[in-house]
């Protein structure tokens, strides 16, 4: 195959074609420098094409090598039969490219230049892993639309002038060494920015959660709530959790922690999500009619409309593993002090930032009928 033009040889036929030679004297000039080189020359044809511009580099469209297989009809095609395919096995199985393009029945092309051909159309996809979502039935998502249906009426600022507190329960693994640390860390990794062949390196895998389970040191759990924009309460729960405990911690740290931000001149409006074991809890109850709280409770399987859910527990997270001890040891007691430390010294502007996005969320649950959101 005859070699392409470098850019100094563009640039020596530029230069005769502006002495005004013929093309027929261009080539015989081009084919003695070629001689010399002991490259082969182009053809006359070719050469006459590149005098016009139309090369490997100067052109507009590329006039060498394999045209494009797929139509912008075939790769419609393609991205809607890929929907399509995925929607009827509901994530029972994988859908593999092959039979994409053959349910499609466009061009038999390989799986590479169809995956290339839908990104180059700004269809972005990619094999990528599914994200782990509550599983709601169709009760659940009434609920969301329900709920959300009245919600988006109220003032965009409710959550965060009008709500009292929001509370949420959080169950937290404490590593008490470096390596349990060094563990839980691989744990959290998403995806790392690898070649194939990289793939099993040590430093790209990480240890299955199953059969490589570790004992980090201890556990605890923690109820936290906010008000307006700070955190008001951080009180670590016993590891026993049932009605008679969620009855105790409105009687004495909710009741103790409104009456410091109150009086409210009404009844003291608290956000919470559909505990059962604990909040939702006949001994529960009763305990929340006898001091007066006013509860909004938020649909079932609805993290995407818990602030604390969708932004405080991952902030706590990030900001503790940014300061996480030198020392190889850390007693739970320790970890304790730091875990409050931190969660009571978050952001204002964060957590209000947070808040503000409620209304937003609220109609975007709305309008995708219940189902997840692009916000989450």
């Amino acid at each position: 195959m005859t070699r392409h033009l470098d850019a100094e040889e563009i640039a020596q036929l530029r230069g005769w074609l502006g002495q005004k030679k013929s093309p027929i004297e261009i080539w015989k000039l081009h084919k003695k420098a070629r001689r010399e080189l002991r490259v082969k020359p182009l053809s006359l044809t070719a050469l006459r094409k590149a005098l016009k511009g139309k090369t490997h580099r100067g052109a507009q469209v590329e006039t060498r090598g394999r045209k494009r297989s797929l139509a912008p009809r075939a790769i419609a095609a393609l991205d809607k039969k890929r929907k399509e395919l995925v929607k009827k096995c509901d994530g029972d199985r994988e859908v593999p490219w092959h039979e994409v393009i053959k349910k499609a029945r466009v061009t038999k092309v390989d799986p590479t230049t169809a995956k290339r051909a839908l990104v180059d159309a700004g269809i972005d996809v990619a094999s990528r892993r599914p994200r782990e979502k509550p599983e709601r039935k169709a009760e659940h998502i009434e609920e969301r639309i329900m709920k959300c249906g009245k919600w988006r009426f109220l003032r965009k600022d409710y959550f965060s002038e009008k709500v009292d507190l929001i509370i949420d329960n959080k169950h937290y693994d404490v590593p008490t060494s470096q390596e349990a640390r060094k563990f839980l860390g691989k744990m959290k990794v998403r995806r790392q920015i690898r070649t194939r062949a990289e793939g099993l390196l040590p430093q790209y895998t990480k240890p299955n959660e199953k059969r490589n389970r570790k004992n980090l040191g201890g556990t605890l759990s923690v109820c936290a709530g906010i008000h307006k924009d700070r955190v008001v309460l951080w009180k670590y729960l016993d590891p026993k959790w049932n009605g008679a405990a969620a009855a105790k911690l409105y009687e004495n740290d909710i009741q103790k922690v409104l009456r410091r931000l109150g009086p409210f001149g009404r009844k003291p409006v608290i956000v919470e999500d559909n505990d059962p074991v604990g909040y939702k809890s006949s001994k529960a109850r009763i305990v929340k009619k006898k001091l007066g709280f006013n509860i909004v409770s938020l649909p079932r399987y609805s993290p995407d409309l818990n602030p604390l859910d969708f932004f405080l527990w991952n902030d706590i997270g990030r900001r503790m593993r940014k300061c996480d001890p030198k020392t190889k040891k850390e007693s739970v007691k320790t970890y304790k002090v730091r875990l409050r430390k931190v969660a009571m010294s978050t952001s204002k502007v964060l957590i209000r930032k947070a808040l503000a996005t409620m209304h937003k969320r609220i109609a975007a649950i709305y309008k995708a009928k219940g189902q997840n959101i692009e916000m989450d």
